[in-house]
């Protein structure tokens, strides 16, 4: 799931806002994009307008993994 550093898929129950909206406000308060796949989670590093098209959703990434980040090379919905 593309999700943000900030709530890493765990968003304010209590929240009015779709998992999407929550991830774009985090991600202009300065927080960072990141894949969540289970208990491991992954920064995304690549085009931010594409790579926010795909918020709160579950995809598959392809890409190069450098430690905990992920230079994505291909991003498609599950």
């Amino acid at each position: 799931m593309i999700t943000d550093s900030a709530c890493q898929a765990r968003h304010a129950p209590d929240s009015n806002k779709s998992p999407a909206a929550c991830v774009r406000e985090c991600i202009s308060k300065g927080a960072k994009l990141m894949l969540v796949d289970g208990d491991k989670s992954y920064f995304l590093q690549g085009n931010l307008a594409d790579l926010e098209r795909f918020a709160g959703q579950r995809v598959k990434v392809a890409g190069t993994l450098g430690g905990t980040t992920i230079r994505v090379r291909s991003i498609a919905v599950e």
